[in-house]
């Protein structure tokens, strides 16, 4: 999931489902442009299991991709 969604924060989306007690054990992994130290805060205070930043290149963000398809 991203953080900037069009219409709806993404943090409240991530805390949404962490607090909904089917939804809590869903992986979240968070792929955002961001390497603010906050935001890599705020995603874990609300239980994200992971943060990547998206890479600039295409086969950077295949491999990144590849692994999460992995967990």
């Amino acid at each position: 999931m991203d953080l900037n969604f069009f219409k709806i924060d993404g943090r409240e989306v991530l805390e949404n489902i962490k607090q909904d007690q089917h939804l809590r054990r869903i992986l979240v992994v968070v792929l955002v442009s961001s390497k603010a130290k906050q935001d890599v805060a705020v995603s874990y205070d609300l239980h994200a299991n992971f943060y990547i930043v998206k890479p600039l290149s295409l086969g950077s963000f295949r491999d990144i991709v590849g692994a999460i398809k992995n967990i």
